[in-house]
């Protein structure tokens, strides 16, 4: 397990975590995503800080936070109760990129 480490991610670049099975390459950005939000039984330790803000203080919305810090999950993951072809379409009208 990671005790401490730092990672500079550049804004609007898209970042991959490549390596061997089993090494947690998910690890990092489920941290940062905090998608076991509401799980029952899910326990939480430390802090993660995103230029200085820990993301899991209390408050903190986990909305905007999903909104600057995406996942792409090797199985589809869309919105319930819509198909795959509306779910594209409502995502990018969620997105505020420059440009």
């Amino acid at each position: 397990m990671a005790q401490e480490f730092n990672l500079t991610i550049k804004p609007y670049r898209i970042t991959a975590f490549i390596g061997p099975s089993g090494i947690g390459k998910p690890t990092v950005p489920r941290a940062l995503n905090r998608p076991r939000e509401g799980t029952p039984n899910a326990r939480i330790e430390g802090s993660v800080l995103i230029d200085g803000h820990d993301i899991y203080g209390v408050g903190v919305d986990v909305v905007p936070l999903r909104r600057l810090i995406g996942m792409v999950f090797q199985q589809p993951n869309p919105f319930p109760a819509i198909s795959i072809y509306e779910n594209v379409p409502r995502h990018r009208s969620q997105q505020r990129l420059p440009g």
